[in-house]
């Protein structure tokens, strides 16, 4: 999935400015504000905040998605949807977590705006028992800290679930605004949540869908449908070492396919300890298959040899662009357990799960 899929909305140019009037107050002499790419990867501007009224003036803005930062030590980064409009600031080193764009002539800078308030609201109690949790942790005693780190944990999973929610209420919201997508995307986490994904984006009004980055957005939701557990493994292209077609019939009881390359260091590392799991398994019903994704045909076969490897190998020799790498999401090495069916049992399993991990599934057998 790629890491941002609005880079085409900031490619248009603008003959006017961005004015952001800023009002700010308690920060110390090293504070700056600073906007840059949606990628982070330049600094459109740089600035001390002089505590009180200033004002920056951006000239011809790059129309679209950015990042404003506040840097006093520790940085908070926001959204901010940049054009040839004004932006009042307010922020206070007091509440300097808050979003600081109060208001703006800019209608998509407005549903950023809203955005936000609707975050801070739903936020409230799950920031407060983190924060308490945060503290049981840190003052914890040798007795109570697995207490305290299992309450820390289960907060940290219910903020990610709620910033998952917040989304969801905007996206209702505002059916509308093409921010949703962005939002989305910057949370992460689309092939363990894709169904979730896929309900608020069906959600959207059909010219959000519609767009080009509604489309591409549309692909990523249901490539990890595809792939998501208890889907049915695609037909995968590719011959073994022996030059046969890949076929269902293969599959056993339990089924562990490897997704890897002969010139990755991870994937050799793992070959080490895929070897003796193998030995261990491969008589309980268990078989191993490798889906390589490479284009050398000596190197695949050259490290298949000398990393021992005895279990069926497949590669279609594409490559990244291998149809085979949708199973994986394109990440290589990557592992996923299937059951005879080819339906999909677990999905991005670690090397160091995997033991334990197959003998739970064999287990329900």
């Amino acid at each position: 999935m790629p890491a941002l899929i609005f880079i085409g909305t900031l490619l248009s140019c603008s003959s006017g400015e961005a004015t952001l009037n800023l009002n700010t107050k308690g920060y110390g002499p090293n504070a700056t504000i600073s906007i840059y790419n949606a990628r982070k990867t330049t600094a459109i501007t740089t600035k001390n905040l002089v505590n009180g009224k200033q004002t920056i003036s951006l000239y011809q803005p790059k129309k679209g998605y950015a990042r404003l930062s506040i840097n006093d030590g520790t940085e908070r980064e926001f959204w901010i949807y940049l054009d040839q409009d004004t932006y009042e600031i307010e922020t206070s080193a007091d509440d300097k977590f808050e979003y600081p764009v109060k208001s703006s002539t800019s209608a998509a800078e407005q549903e950023f705006i809203e955005f936000y308030k609707l975050k801070s609201s739903m936020s409230k109690t799950v920031k407060e028992n983190l924060a308490r949790a945060t503290l049981n942790m840190d003052q914890a005693t040798p007795s109570t800290i697995d207490a305290a780190v299992k309450e820390y944990d289960t907060w940290v999973e219910k903020r990610e679930n709620n910033n998952l929610i917040i989304v969801a209420a905007f996206a209702k919201k505002y059916p509308k605004s093409n921010h949703t997508i962005l939002l989305l995307e910057q949370l992460g986490g689309l092939d363990a949540k894709a169904r979730i994904y896929s309900t608020i984006f069906n959600g959207l009004d059909k010219e959000v869908k519609d767009s080009k980055d509604g489309k591409a957005f549309a692909e990523d939701i249901e490539k990890a449908l595809s792939s998501s557990a208890g889907a049915t493994l695609p037909n995968l292209s590719g011959k073994n070492l022996q030059g046969q077609l890949f076929s269902k019939s293969i599959l056993k009881k339990i089924n562990v396919f490897i997704c890897w390359t002969s010139y990755d260091r991870l994937s050799r590392e793992n070959n080490k300890d895929l070897v003796p799991l193998y030995e261990k398994f491969k008589a309980k019903g268990v078989e191993f298959i490798g889906i390589a994704y490479d284009k050398n045909e000596k190197w695949w076969t050259t490290v298949v040899k000398d990393d021992k490897l005895t279990w069926p190998q497949y590669s279609d020799l594409l490559g990244a662009k291998s149809p085979n790498a949708t199973i994986s999401d394109h990440k290589a090495p990557y592992v996923l357990i299937t059951d005879q069916a080819g339906k999909i049992l677990k999905k991005d399993v670690s090397i160091g799960e995997l033991e334990l991990e197959l003998e739970d599934e064999l287990k329900k057998l």
